[in-house]
């Protein structure tokens, strides 16, 4: 009986709310397309190119939904610190309260492209923006070549069914500040990702996807806001202009105006402050997180995790003086054993200390052959030579460590224990000699424990010494 090897199910997650908004993300740039071909006046460049990207970010959104459902990637997403927060709200609550002063000096942030600023330009109108709002009255107003205005009056078709008279285009100025919201959040998101299906990682091109996913995302939560808040608004006062001032003044600053270009204007103002206090209040809820990278409860749910302590341990002192004190005594102990074993008068072949082979005036040591041994028997010959058998005749061969000749009256008061301080060859090397008769010369050696000489130089060929012997 076989038993196969099963993969566990992959968690139950809920896609709704994710496919829901990735449908309402649709909407915006649809009414933006819309506006751009069918307005007469085109789109404000910095729309178009909002409208673009939003393409892309629809694509990449859609694409990480699907390989999101497949794979369920397991990781954890690490809430935006303080800090992040700050410089978000930094970047969209001034970004609102200028459009808001700019809005009525006509230089505002409108769906149709607006007056002509050209780069160098740029400062001049920013400062004079807020030096007007700072003293009013006292600067020049700005001149600048306006543009061809949208055509309002009569039943036009941006104020048809479903656009709420005209209300709904407010949508659009809730999308683009909630969409920058969801951008900056995603490209500063910091994501643990699971080792085994890591999916994005933690590199640039990783906070780029994330950062266009949040776009797309903020997009739809933002357009899905300013739907909902405008439709509100306009069912309750269904006619703005014969509303009381204060009433009509609030509706202006919700964007549930009946012209586009002043319903988004005023509309994105009120956008960029709410999505700034959204990123500085509730800095803990990713905006867009949620959407983008559901997960299942049982994954979310929080894990205590108990650190034992560590007990304090007590203080160890070291006495350095009586560390110093044993290590002195220690190396003087090596010291005197070391000096007598190097001062021990036994005879040591590996002592010798041979000159280095290739100094000139001394003959290359050749390379070991073959062993002869005198606790090995000799194999016998593998034919005859032009030398005839020789396997029964034997040499004694005598390596001479030394000699020295020494009065008879030193030797005669000699006693045991008396040492004999033999002479020392230059070369290292030993006399060899064959029935009593200098051969040669030796190096001495130890092979496998057993004193030994390797041959270094013959005086005669082998076979002319034995032939006189």
């Amino acid at each position: 009986m076989s038993t196969a090897l099963r993969r566990p199910a992959p968690p139950e997650v809920n896609f709704w709310p994710t496919q829901v908004f990735l449908v309402v993300g649709l909407l915006p740039l649809a009414m933006l397309f819309q506006f751009w071909f069918r307005s007469g006046t085109g789109l404000h460049p910095v729309l178009v190119g909002f409208t673009l990207f939003g393409v892309l970010s629809f694509a990449l959104a859609l694409n990480y939904h699907l390989f999101y459902r497949q794979n369920r990637p397991r990781s954890a997403l690490v809430p935006p610190a303080v800090w992040k927060g700050l410089v978000v709200a930094g970047v969209l609550v001034p970004l609102g309260a200028y459009n808001m002063l700019a809005t009525s000096l006509g230089v505002g942030l409108t769906l149709s492209p607006g007056p002509r600023i050209e780069a160098d330009q740029l400062p001049v109108v920013v400062a004079k923006v807020v030096g007007t709002a700072l003293t009013p009255g006292q600067l020049t107003p700005l001149k600048l070549e306006r543009r061809k205005p949208l055509e309002v009056r009569g039943d036009r078709w941006f104020k048809r069914p479903p656009y709420l008279n005209g209300a709904l285009w407010g949508a659009l100025g809730y999308a683009v500040p909630f969409a920058l919201l969801g951008a900056l959040l995603g490209l500063t998101r910091r994501e643990i990702p699971d080792p085994r299906d890591e999916h994005l990682g933690q590199g640039p091109g990783a906070a780029l996807v994330r950062a266009a996913v949040g776009h797309y995302f903020g997009m739809a939560v933002g357009f899905a806001l300013g739907a909902v808040l405008i439709a509100v608004v306009r069912t309750l006062f269904p006619a703005p202009g014969v509303a009381p001032d204060e009433v009509r003044h609030f509706l202006f600053a919700l964007g549930a105006g009946t012209n586009p270009n002043t319903a988004f204007t005023y509309a994105f103002s009120t956008g960029c402050v709410l999505a700034g206090a959204f990123a500085l209040v509730a800095r803990q809820v990713d905006l867009t997180a949620g959407l983008s990278d559901p997960k299942a409860p049982e994954l979310t749910r929080p894990v205590e995790i108990l650190v034992p302590e560590v007990p304090d341990l007590e203080p160890i002192a070291f006495d350095m003086g009586a560390v110093r004190a044993e290590s002195q005594t220690m190396l003087r102990q090596f010291q005197g054993q070391l000096k007598g074993l190097l001062e021990d008068p036994q005879w040591e072949y590996e002592r010798y200390d041979l000159p280095a082979v290739g100094t000139l005036g001394q003959r290359p040591e050749p390379e070991a052959t073959q062993v002869l041994s005198a606790r090995l028997p000799v194999g016998d010959d593998d034919g005859p030579t032009s030398l005839g058998s020789l396997s029964n005749v034997y040499v004694p061969i005598v390596a001479e460590l030394g000699k020295l000749e020494i009065p008879a009256f030193d030797w005669l008061g000699l006693a045991e224990g008396a040492v004999l301080e033999l002479p020392k060859n230059p070369d290292g090397t030993v006399q060899l000699t064959v029935a009593g008769k200098p051969v040669g010369r030796a190096k001495p050696l130890t092979v496998n424990g057993y004193k030994a000489v390797k041959l270094v130089g013959l005086r005669q060929p082998v076979e002319t010494l034995l032939k006189t012997q």
